[in-house]
């Protein structure tokens, strides 16, 4: 689940815990078809950041780390990857929401003998109503559109769909 800071490691679990844990899962669980896929975070949010290079902070980085870590233990899973609530100078978006840094840095994943794993990866956007999002939400308001939701939703996340030439898509 989440913690506090957003962060997918604290002190008493480091990173290579988190992979590690996420690999041993990958193995249990290979030989089950019924596992089909690994959302390797909740809801990464506070002040993750995408593509920035910061290894404290970076979930894009981080994500491609347990991702391959995964494959490399299960290559049959999809590896389901969250947006974050910050993206540079844009506004907050809902927890694991925001996927806008996927345009200039899109997740690569590849497989134990290094060929890409492209096939085996899902965006995943967490996106709540009113009633849920509450003042966390400011687009929902008594001026919401369809318009309106749909070019926000477009800015944060939407784009990623819409070409699938694209080395994010």
């Amino acid at each position: 689940s989440t913690q506090a800071d957003g962060l997918w490691y604290s002190a008493q679990y480091p990173e290579s815990s988190f992979n590690a844990d996420w690999a041993a899962l990958a193995r249990r669980y290979a030989a089950n078809n019924a596992v089909i896929g690994a959302d390797i975070r909740n809801e990464p949010h506070a002040k993750v950041s995408w593509g920035d290079g910061n290894v404290l902070t970076d979930w894009h980085a981080a994500a491609q780390r347990a991702g391959n870590g995964v494959l490399a233990a299960n290559p049959h899973l999809l590896i389901i990857v969250e947006g974050i609530q910050f993206y540079k100078k844009a506004p907050s978006y809902w927890w694991g929401g925001s996927l806008m840094g996927v345009q200039d840095a899109p997740v690569e994943l590849h497989f134990a003998d290094g060929s890409p794993a492209r096939s085996q990866l899902v965006y995943s956007v967490h996106d709540y109503g009113p009633d849920l999002c509450g003042k966390g939400c400011p687009w929902f308001n008594k001026k919401a559109t369809y318009a309106s939701l749909s070019q926000l939703w477009e800015q944060y996340w939407g784009y990623v769909v819409n070409d699938p030439q694209q080395a994010y898509a």
